[in-house]
């Protein structure tokens, strides 16, 4: 009788990635840059700043500009 084999081959151990492995981390790495874009941006208050108005400036200003 032949001697039993295992049912799973160990995976094959490589030093190095291949080159469609390294674009699908690269892409993979750039889709979850892309998500994570501006979720800080919920848990930061902004205040609203005023414009200047022309009736801000007072008239002997508004003239001399």
């Amino acid at each position: 009788m032949p001697p039993k084999l295992p049912h799973k081959l160990p995976p094959k151990i490589r030093k190095f990635e291949s080159g469609a492995e390294k674009r699908r981390k690269k892409k993979k790495e750039a889709e979850l840059i892309e998500s994570q874009t501006g979720a800080l941006d919920k848990f930061i208050v902004k205040e609203t700043q005023l414009g200047i108005d022309d009736n801000s400036i007072p008239i002997d200003l508004q003239y001399n500009l």
